[in-house]
């Protein structure tokens, strides 16, 4: 038996309770749950239980998340036992179209739970081997690798592909706006605008790298900006990140953007990264005279087997600070206090269940 945060239809609360986690079969391995990220995503999984009807499975959550391996089944390639592994719900390129991922459905408490990639809300999981990145790394941190990082760090790099002396906004600077900002820092951008509400998530976008502090609450985005471009003899940044995804959000990134000239070059570029949860209205006319680009991205546009290495790199390397987007910690038993923190705005960074005993990050 072994501890497990599942969700519920008809419910927005997680509930830990046991599980047993089946022996590894095929492609899957059993992974002891060092420490595992929490995720918005969650909390949108949760909002869709509770509008679920009963007699709907449930659902094992998580989906990011830092292990070592304790058994493998027998078609396992990848891992091996007594390997740390990141473990994402982003795929290993080398295993996509070469033969389906099952999903783990399990019975708790007569119930039918499942996931259709990975859980790591828990003390022990299985997972399948294309969900399992092995790492020399083992600082607890790592945990939110595999999504927040591979998405705000991803969005810049492989996304908007800013180049050394490129200047960027991001707005939103909770974790995955974080990694964004630190992948920002990495890559050599001139500017790095942060831009969001709260005065504490600003205050680690600093520490993370930013240049310049935009607080909405205080200042109007679009004029400040606006101001600086008229000093700068620009006519905007070169790359908007945006990790909100709002239809107000949106406006304003494509208001802050470099405009293109004809004659002088194209525009600047759009990145979406956030979860957008209602349309937003788009000027094509805008949009082709200016010569902006808008991209979307899922998951950074990462391809892990490329990337992870980079982003593991950024997290020991202590010049690169990206060990402080985590910001907050709780065991596997406060799992109702962390989705109400988060939910509430409380999270400055990224925070994570510390599982395994004596796993410490803050």
């Amino acid at each position: 038996m072994t501890q497990a945060i599942v969700g519920y239809p008809g419910s927005r609360a997680p509930v830990l309770t046991n599980i047993v986690a089946p022996a590894p079969v095929g492609h899957q391995a059993m992974v002891e749950v060092i420490a595992s990220g929490i995720c918005h995503s969650q909390l949108n999984q949760l909002d869709q239980l509770a509008r679920t009807p009963d007699g709907a499975p449930g659902r094992l959550l998580g989906h990011e998340a830092l292990g070592i391996v304790t058994e493998t089944g027998p078609r396992v390639s990848a891992v091996k036992r007594g390997d740390t592994v990141i473990m994402s719900w982003l795929p290993r390129r080398d295993f996509l179209g070469s033969r389906r991922v099952e999903p783990v459905t399990l019975t708790v408490d007569g119930r039918t739970v499942t996931t259709p990639d990975i859980f790591t809300w828990a003390e022990r999981t299985v997972a399948d081997e294309a969900y399992l990145y092995p790492t020399s790394s083992s600082h607890p941190a790592l945990s939110v690798l595999g999504c927040a990082v591979v998405t705000g760090a991803g969005a810049v790099m492989n996304s908007a592909r800013i180049k050394p002396d490129d200047t960027v906004a991001v707005i939103g600077s909770g974790g995955v706006g974080g990694a964004a900002i630190v992948a920002a820092r990495a890559l050599g951008a001139s500017e790095i605008f942060a831009i969001d509400l709260n005065e504490e998530k600003l205050g680690l976008a600093h520490q993370l790298g930013a240049t310049r502090l935009i607080n909405t609450a205080r200042t109007g985005l679009v004029e400040t900006m606006a101001q600086w471009a008229d000093g700068k003899g620009v006519s905007g940044v070169d790359h908007v990140i945006d990790c909100v995804a709002a239809p107000s959000t949106f406006s304003d990134a494509l208001a802050i953007v470099r405009k293109g000239r004809a004659g002088f070059g194209p525009g600047g570029t759009v990145v979406v990264v956030g979860v957008a949860h209602r349309p937003a209205e788009l000027d094509l006319r805008f949009i082709q005279l200016h010569g902006i680009a808008i991209k979307g991205c899922f998951g950074g546009d990462t391809q892990g087997d490329r990337d992870v290495a980079t982003y593991v790199d950024w997290f020991d390397d202590a010049a690169i600070g990206l060990r402080a987007l985590v910001t907050h910690s709780y065991a596997l038993r406060d799992a109702m206090r962390a989705v109400d923190e988060l939910r509430d705005g409380k999270i400055t960074g990224r925070a994570i269940f510390a599982i395994a005993p004596n796993c410490a990050v803050i």
